[in-house]
This record gives C-alpha cells, structure tokens and sequence, in this order.
C-alpha cells in the first residue's frame, strides 16, 4: 500500500465520520424541532376550542342579557299600562262623582225653582 493513499484514506474516513456526526446531530435537531413544532400545533389547537367554547358561551351570555331586557321592557309596559288603567279609573270615577253632584244640584234647583214657583 501507498502511504500517501494510506493517509489520504485516513483522512476520508475521518471526514465521513465527522460528516456523518453532524447529519446525526442535525437529523436530531431537525426532530426535536419538528416535536416542538407538534406540541405547539397542539396547544394552537387547544387554545382555538377555548377561544370557540368561550365565543359560544358569549353569545349565550348576550341571548340571555337580551332576553331580560325584552322582560324588562315588557314588565315597564305592563306596568306603564296598569298605570295607565288606574289613573283612567280614578278619572272616570272622579267623573262619575262630578256627574252624581251635578245630578243632584240639578234636582235641588228643580225642587228650589218648583217650590219657589208654588
């Protein structure tokens, strides 16, 4: 054998041991990443089923402040209406007072203007 081929092979196998070296490290860098990348994707898709959970119980939450509110405006109705309806009764007794004074004011003159004309 040569020594300077002998040297020369020398050399390449330790090239290729390095080589083969830094493709192995490389190669476990390279799957490390692609595991970080993973349980990013993970927790990505953890935090878009909250984000869609908590969106749906928002839009429960707004249904349900809605609807109490279209209560409230119904109960201030039905209360503006009883209102209404006491005040409209008191008038309409207050007038049928009036009405039953007058009535016998009416029946005092007939019976003052009928005595007086006797």
């Amino acid at each position: 054998s040569n020594p300077l081929a002998l040297v020369l092979k020398n050399s390449l196998s330790k090239a290729k041991l390095s080589c083969e070296t830094e493709f192995e490290g490389k190669l476990e860098n390279l799957e490390m990443s692609s595991k970080v990348l993973q349980l990013a994707e993970s927790k990505h898709e953890k935090m878009l089923q909250q984000n869609l959970s908590f969106s749906g119980r928002k839009n429960d939450l707004d249904d349900l402040i809605e609807r109490e509110n279209k209560r409230f405006e119904d109960a201030s109705s039905v209360s503006s209406e009883v209102t209404r309806l006491k005040l409209q009764s008191k008038s309409k007794a207050f007038v049928g007072s009036v009405e039953a004074i007058l009535g016998t004011a009416s029946n005092v003159l007939a019976f003052l203007d009928a005595f007086i004309w006797e």
